[in-house]
Parts: structure tokens; C-alpha cells; sequence
């Protein structure tokens, strides 16, 4: 089953499209299939990182039904791909530290359920350096998070929590940057 979904997924993004849109200098389809599933492009944007504007990756937020409220994403029980194009080069140890920065910002204050550690942790453990161009999706669903690098299968995660975790680090209260949550959500 994932094997199926990291092959179709990667067809789909390498396909080419009719119709697609460009943010950072980096193209995403408008739609990709996922479970047989349309899911479509509903915003796009890069990550900016200190005042000299650094852009690390562009993220693209896919969904079974588009909107532009965060909370009405969060519940929707649809699908949902977070897909980020890395711009740079970060080695292992750096992408650990990007993951950390993230649960410390959305979890550090107790705000995670504590049944969450564990995977979190596997997840960062399993995280690859990355160089440009290379890929991570996370593919958010009711019954957990799958997440590929490079369009390969890296872990599924039967937790549901830990998507809406990941989901929520991007357009919750406290994302990387209002810029890219605003992006995400449509609205930039």
C-alpha cells in the first residue's frame, strides 16, 4: 500500500501538468492524486529564514477541500500532503535542529499530548540530510501520517495526533513564519 501511494504521488508530482504554480522559483502540480483522490493546490509559499530573507524550502498544502481557515482545515477528516522542495543544503544534524526548533515552539510548554514523544522522536531520527531539489511529503490522514523523502516511503506513523501535529506546526497558532502559514492557507 504505501509503495502504491509513494509511486503514484511521485507520478503525479512528476507528471507534467496543464496547470500549475511557481513560488521561490519551484513548480507544484495544482492537483495530485493520493489514495484516489484528487487532492488540490490550495497555496504555496517559501520559508524565509533571518532578515537577509534566506529561503530554506518552499511548502505546498494539498486538500481534499481548499480553504483558507486554518481550524476548518485542522477538521476537516480529509486528506492532506504537506510537500516541501528544499532550496539549500542541510546536513542531518541541521534538519534535527529545524525539527526540535519546531516541537520546542508548538510543544515545549507542555501543549502536546505526551503519547506523541515517541514518534516525534522517530520521525527526527529518520529525517535525511537534504540537498536542493531533494523532497519530504507528508501525507496527513485519519488513521496517521506517512511521510517520504524524495518520494520514497521513510515511516508511517499510526497516530493520528502526530499528523495534526505536523499539519498544525505549518498553520496553527505558531508557524515558521506568518508569511508561509498565510501562503499555505491561500491567502499570501
Amino acid at each position: 500500500m504505501k509503495w502504491a501511494v509513494a509511486t503514484l504521488l511521485a507520478a503525479t508530482l512528476l507528471a507534467g501538468v496543464a496547470s500549475a504554480k511557481t513560488a521561490g522559483g519551484v513548480t507544484f502540480p495544482d492537483t495530485i492524486q493520493v489514495d484516489g483522490k484528487t487532492l488540490v493546490l490550495n497555496g504555496m509559499g517559501a520559508r524565509t529564514y533571518t532578515v537577509l530573507g534566506i529561503r530554506g524550502y518552499v511548502a505546498g498544502l494539498y486538500l481534499e477541500h481548499p480553504s483558507h481557515d486554518a481550524r476548518a482545515i485542522e477538521s476537516d477528516p480529509g486528506i492532506k500532503v504537506i510537500l516541501l522542495q528544499y532550496l539549500r543544503s542541510a546536513s542531518k544534524e541541521q534538519v534535527e535542529h529545524q525539527y526540535r526548533e519546531g516541537q520546542q515552539v508548538n510543544c515545549g510548554a507542555g501543549q502536546c499530548p505526551q503519547s506523541d514523544a515517541a514518534d516525534y522522536d522517530r520521525l527526527i531520527k529518520l529525517a535525511p540530510a537534504v540537498r536542493p531539489g531533494d523532497t519530504s511529503t507528508y501525507i496527513i490522514r485519519r488513521s496517521g501520517l506517512q511521510v517520504l523523502s524524495n518520494n520514497q516511503p521513510l515511516a508511517t506513523f499510526n497516530n493520528p495526533d502526530l499528523g495534526f501535529r505536523i499539519l498544525e506546526g505549518f498553520i496553527g497558532p505558531r508557524p515558521p513564519s506568518e508569511d508561509l502559514k498565510a501562503a499555505l492557507l491561500g491567502q499570501g
